[in-house]
């Protein structure tokens, strides 16, 4: 059965240190039965290049909560998106969504001078502020901030105020998601439409495969991606366990958090269907 995986990153195949070490069995076994693995998180694609460089991977990126589409240019596949540009700086050919992260900042820190909401995110800090916050070196955290579509932010308000300023963001067609560290500021394309997307290309080049889709993740962020799924994989995130369920045909909930989670419940959908 020809499976696609579509994985979240922080908190699930990567540990808070951002390794992923307790995953190797399972990366090995794709790489040996050529399974493609898409990595699909609220990370920019600067950020997911290098992952994917040290994975070895030369499979399409879903960057920003599906924010932007990248084929890698380079890859030697026929898979190619129609509108896509050439990265000005890395070997992808992207399509990016609207509204852009400049739209959306533009009008969120708005708001948030003539309401008084509290919040700051990543347009606000410098480079050692945003370390702080991420957990990021320098380097790193220039890559994060690296960002087209969205904006990660903290809120510091009350509950009933984020409701509000949620309903502001609608004006613009962006909205404002929960993630694992941090709310994302995003327009309404997500992660699901980038899964959706990435699976019309495999299905394009290889008609012949009836795709099972397998999606990972441990985050509201995360919550449409998997739902869409044909199998959905929850990480425990922590101690706080399962944060997020799923109506997918087939669910299952991991039982060790990110990596070794990731890798347990990999190995036990391969091994079942092989």
């Amino acid at each position: 059965m020809p499976f696609l995986i579509f994985t979240d990153l922080d908190a699930t195949l990567l540990n808070h240190d951002y390794t992923w070490s307790e995953a190797e069995p399972a990366l090995d076994i794709i790489r040996e039965k050529q399974i493609p693995l898409i990595l699909n998180s609220s990370k920019t694609l600067a950020e997911m290049h290098g992952i994917a460089q040290m994975l070895g991977l030369t499979t399409p990126i879903i960057a920003e909560n599906g924010g932007q589409i990248a084929i890698p240019s380079n890859s030697g596949s026929n898979i190619s998106l129609e509108d896509a540009v050439q990265h000005p700086t890395l070997p992808y050919l992207v399509v990016t969504q609207t509204p852009t992260r400049a739209d959306i900042l533009s009008y969120a820190h708005q708001v948030r001078s003539e309401k008084g909401y509290l919040f700051s995110g990543f347009a606000d800090w410098d480079i050692a502020t945003l370390c702080q916050h991420t957990g990021l070196d320098a380097a790193s955290a220039e890559l994060a901030a690296d960002r087209y579509v969205t904006e990660p932010i903290l809120w510091e308000d009350s509950e009933e105020n984020f409701t509000k300023f949620a309903i502001d963001l609608k004006s613009i067609g962006a909205r404002a998601i929960r993630g694992g560290r941090f709310i994302h500021l995003m327009g309404l394309a997500d992660k699901a439409d980038g899964m959706d997307r990435v699976t019309a290309l495999y299905q394009k080049q290889f008609p012949e495969n009836n795709y099972q889709r397998i999606a990972l993740g441990d985050s509201p962020n995360d919550e449409d991606m998997v739902n869409a799924a044909d199998i959905a994989v929850i990480i425990p995130y922590g101690d706080e366990g399962h944060r997020i369920s799923s109506n997918a045909p087939k669910v299952i909930l991991a039982t060790l958090t990110a990596s070794a989670g990731w890798n347990e419940s990999i190995l036990s959908i391969i091994n079942s269907n092989h």
